[in-house]
């Protein structure tokens, strides 16, 4: 499932279970630093895996992607390849 920013993705996530989320940082109406503080705090995504995918690489970006409860990191250069097997990583 594909949205188009923080608060859509929020809301789709009632009633729904992710094995993975994939998401940007830069997203309109909710950043994704906020979008993962949210929903870390609801009951069923607590332990869902997160991939943040972004054209900030700078370590403090990182640092706090982490700190929010991301599980892996990749800028936005990343190849086919890598990302497949960062997803891999987390459900198989």
């Amino acid at each position: 499932m594909a949205v188009a920013d923080g608060r859509e993705a929020l809301a789709s996530l009632e009633g729904f279970d992710p094995h993975l989320i994939i998401v940007d940082l830069m997203m309109p109406a909710m950043d994704g630093f906020e979008f993962i503080k949210q929903m870390r705090d609801l009951p069923g995504t607590k332990s869902t895996p997160i991939i943040v995918i972004t054209s900030d690489a700078l370590l403090e970006t990182r640092e706090r992607a982490f700190r929010l409860g991301a599980n892996d990191f990749v800028g936005k250069t990343v190849t086919l390849e890598d990302l497949i097997s960062r997803v891999k990583k987390y459900i198989s």
